[in-house]
This record gives C-alpha cells, sequence and structure tokens, in this order.
C-alpha cells in the first residue's frame, strides 16, 4: 500500500465519521425539539389551567367571573375592573399559545382544546364587551384570529350587523 493509498484511506474514514457525526448530531436536535415542543406543550397547558384554578377555587373570584362573563350590571366598580384583570389574563395565556401553536410548539390536538374552550368563552356577553373595549392591546394577528371565530360564530358586532342587513333584503 502507498502513502496515496493510505491518505485516500483516511479521507474515507474521515468522511464516514463526519457523516456519523451529523447523522448522531441530526437525532439529538430531534430529540431536543421534540423535548422542547412538549416542555412548551405543558407549560402553556399548566398557563391556562392557573388561571381555571384561581377561578374555581375562590368563591368571590368565581362571582365576579360569573357575572362578569354575564355583564351583569350589578358588579362594582372594583369587581369590573377584577374581572378586566381576569378576561386579561386568560386572553394573554390564550395569545401566548396562539402564537407557540403558530410556530409549532403546541400540538393540534391540544391547541384544538384552547380554541374550543376560547370559542365558548367568547360567546359570553361579558366576554364580547370586554374584548371590543381591549382588543387594541393584542398584537394585530391574535386580534384578526379572536375576531373571525367570533364571526364564525356569529357573535361579533360585523356579524350582528351583517345579519341586520340581511334582515332588510
Amino acid at each position: 500500500m502507498t502513502l496515496e493509498d493510505l491518505g485516500n484511506t483516511g479521507e474515507f474514514l474521515g468522511a464516514i465519521a463526519v457523516l456519523i457525526s451529523l447523522i448522531y448530531l441530526a437525532l439529538q436536535i430531534r430529540h431536543n425539539t421534540m423535548t422542547v415542543r412538549a416542555g412548551t406543550s405543558a407549560a402553556v397547558s399548566e398557563s391556562l389551567a392557573r388561571v381555571t384554578e384561581v377561578v374555581g377555587t375562590d368563591p368571590q373570584t368565581a362571582r365576579v367571573y360569573m357575572l362578569g362573563l354575564a355583564e351583569d350590571p350589578t358588579l362594582s366598580p372594583e369587581e369590573n375592573f377584577q374581572f378586566n384583570f381576569l378576561f386579561a389574563t386568560y386572553m394573554r395565556r390564550v395569545e401566548n399559545a396562539y402564537y407557540q401553536q403558530l410556530r409549532g410548539f403546541v400540538n393540534s390536538e391540544h391547541w384544538q382544546t384552547t380554541e374550543r374552550t376560547l370559542s365558548l368563552f367568547m360567546e359570553r356577553p361579558g366576554a364580547r364587551h370586554t374584548w371590543e373595549g381591549a382588543r387594541s392591546v393584542y398584537s394585530d394577528q391574535f386580534v384578526a384570529y379572536v375576531d373571525r371565530i367570533l364571526i364564525e360564530r356569529g357573535t361579533s358586532p360585523a356579524a350582528a350587523q351583517q345579519g341586520d342587513e340581511a334582515d332588510v333584503e
């Protein structure tokens, strides 16, 4: 075997070692991505569950939440303020879940349950009214998404106006 043959063999073995390293690296990146996705999905779920826990474990907060969703006029200014913060807390967490879902970090099954819950939430008159007053503090893309849900469910002011126009015809 000549020196050139040894050099070629060394180059070949080096190329194989690089290829094995790249395969190993790709597997590690794939595993890391799956771990990050699972962790993000769990964090989003936990974040949304905390809102439920706060409302569900304190009778006064539950009362304010229920009356706020019903847009009950008996809420005091302080209770109305509290409802607005409960609403904002929930919507910020849904907004985060929305963006994590767009980035592929929340799986579609998990996102579907979040979306269904949001749809049901936004059917309540207090949620719709509060959304109309607060929508300017959310990103344009998220606002368009929530507005689309409202229109699809026929619960947005725009959908109601379209319905009124259809009644006139």
